[in-house]
Order: C-alpha cells, then structure tokens, then sequence
C-alpha cells in the first residue's frame, strides 16, 4: 500500500513538473544598446532598397538578404553558444574587440544559471530578419581621394527552446503563443554585423554589438 502511494506520489510530480509552466530568468544586458523585437515597415522598404541599388551594384553583385540571413542565422546560434559556455576565446574571428571587451565585462555578472539561458539551438530560431541596413563612408584615413565603405545590418532573431516540438504538440498558433508566454515568451537575439567593403581590403562580416532578452521581460529600452 505504501509502495503504491509512493508511486502515485512520484507519478503526480513527474506530471506536474513536465506540465507546469517553468520561469524563465530575467537576463542582463551583454551591451548597452536598446533592444529591437519586431520588424519596422520603414527600415524594410529602404533595406530593400539599399541591397538593390547599392550595394549589390557597387559593393557587392552576390549579396541578398535571404543569404546574409541565412549565415548571420548560424554565426549567431554559434556565438551565442560559445557565450553561454564561457568560451570567448574562440570569437576573435567573429566578433570585434571593442565589442568583445565589453561582453567580457557584463558577461562577469552572470550568474551560472542567466548564462545558461544565452545557449540557443539552431532549429529552434524559428523567426529572424534584418531589421536595419546601413552604409557608412568616410574620407580615407591616409590615402588621397579615396573613402571606406562599410555596410552594417542588425539582424534579429526569435528561439524558443524545442520550437518544433512545441508546434507540433499544440499546432494551433494561439496554442503555441500561450506555452511560450507561460514560460517567459522567446528569447530574442539583437546581433549587429558589420563589413569592410573598402577598395583593395578583404573584408568580413563581424559582430560589432550583440544582445539577448526575453520579449516579455526585456533588459534595456526598446526601440
């Protein structure tokens, strides 16, 4: 008799547990700068207007921000796992140093457990897109008549932890929005990228500024 209620004990935690909305942590700022959720109709119409008849023209003819999405997708869930792990050493080729000393500063208040919520799983960004293209020239710093062109986008991006098993257990959309914000609503990601497209230098996409923050619990003023 013991034994089973025991069990029945045991078997209604486990229930309660795996069914009960869990909270997620209020995450600190990694970078001062304000946090972007949603697309701006403006900025969309001009991004697309900038890809098409700058900088595919003059910068670069195979740019396209399906592509660019698709490899600031993957640099970020990378990043972002190498945060969450304290392995920052391995992001020199990824991130900028202004923006890897401050990351390092504001990264030293974590706790174990805010850290932890920085990891994210590639297939659970289930929503993303470049919310801003900007290009900036300059007179060059020692060469006569000739400027630096530099291209910066802020990508942004939406990650719910197991996304797809989610939707295909509730598969209705309002479902699938009231599980996320019983457990603190998606992680967004704020990752801005920028790219030396000066005459005669190799340039590369880098990560100049970076941040995470719950949608329903955001860590800096919003945009």
């Amino acid at each position: 008799m013991i034994l089973r209620l025991q069990r029945h004990l045991a078997s209604t935690l486990t229930r309660s547990l795996s069914t009960s909305p869990v909270t997620q942590s209020h995450v600190p700022a990694l970078m001062g700068f304000p946090n972007i959720a949603s697309p701006s109709l403006s900025h969309t119409v001009r991004n697309w207007f900038l890809s098409r008849t700058l900088i595919t023209r003059y910068f670069d003819p195979e740019f396209s921000q399906k592509e660019f999405d698709k490899g600031a997708h993957q640099a970020a869930v990378t990043v972002a796992n190498s945060i969450a792990e304290g392995d920052l050493d391995n992001l020199d080729s990824l991130v900028t140093s202004e923006a890897m000393k401050e990351i390092r500063i504001n990264l030293s208040a974590f706790s174990p457990e805010e850290r932890g919520l920085l990891a994210v799983s590639e297939d659970d960004v289930y929503f993303s897109f470049a919310y801003q293209i900007g290009i900036m020239m300059d007179d060059h710093p020692t060469l006569e008549n000739v400027s630096t062109r530099h291209v910066e986008i802020m990508w942004v991006g939406h990650s719910f932890p197991n996304y797809v098993d989610v939707v295909a257990q509730h598969k209705n959309p309002l479902e699938v929005k009231k599980h996320m914000d019983a457990r603190g609503g998606p992680m967004v990601l704020n990752y801005r990228f920028i790219k030396d497209f000066t005459r005669d230098v190799e340039g590369a996409w880098e990560i100049n500024a970076l941040n995470h923050f719950f949608i329903n619990n955001p860590n800096y003023d919003y945009d």
